[in-house]
C-alpha cells in the first residue's frame, strides 16, 4: 500500500486533512497521535510476548498510522522531509549523539558496540581538529 493509498483511505473515511480551524486540525493531530501511540503499544506488547507475527502486523500498523500524521503535518505547512533530514544528518554526522541516545534508553549491552561508537567519535574528532588548521 502506498502513501498516496493511506490519504485516499482517510478522506474515503471521512478524515481528510483540515482546513478549517485551528481548533479542528489540532483535533485531528491529537487523535492521530492516538491511533499511533495505541499501534505503537500493541507493537511492543507483541516483541513482549515474542510474536514475530504480531510484531510485523504492529510494525506495518505504526507506518500506517505515521503515514496519515504526516499528511496532517503537511497540510498544516510543516516541512516534514526537512525535520527529517535534520534527524538524520545529526545522528549521521555525530557519534556524540549516539552514544547520549544509548545512554539515556539504557541500550548499551554490547560492550564492541559502544568501543566502535567511541573510536568513531575519536576520529572524527580528529579529523575535525586538522581540517580546523
Amino acid at each position: 500500500m502506498s502513501k498516496k493509498d493511506v490519504t485516499r483511505f482517510n478522506i474515503i473515511c471521512g478524515n481528510a486533512p483540515s482546513m478549517g480551524s485551528d481548533f479542528e486540525y489540532w483535533r485531528q493531530i491529537r487523535n492521530q497521535a492516538e491511533r499511533i501511540y495505541e499501534e505503537a503499544k500493541e507493537l511492543l506488547e507483541a516483541a513482549k510476548s515474542e510474536d514475530m507475527t504480531q510484531v510485523l502486523d504492529g510494525w506495518a500498523d505504526v507506518m500506517y498510522t505515521n503515514e496519515y500524521m504526516d499528511d496532517l503535518l503537511k497540510a498544516g505547512e510543516v516541512n516534514t522531509k526537512a525535520a527529517w533530514e535534520a534527524v538524520c544528518a545529526t545522528i549521521k554526522n555525530s557519534p556524540q549523539a549516539i552514544l547520549t541516545h544509548l545512554r539515556v534508553k539504557n541500550i548499551w549491552k554490547s560492550k564492541g558496540l559502544i568501543a566502535l561508537l567511541k573510536r568513531r567519535l575519536l576520529k572524527v574528532r580528529f579529523i575535525t581538529l586538522f581540517a580546523a588548521l
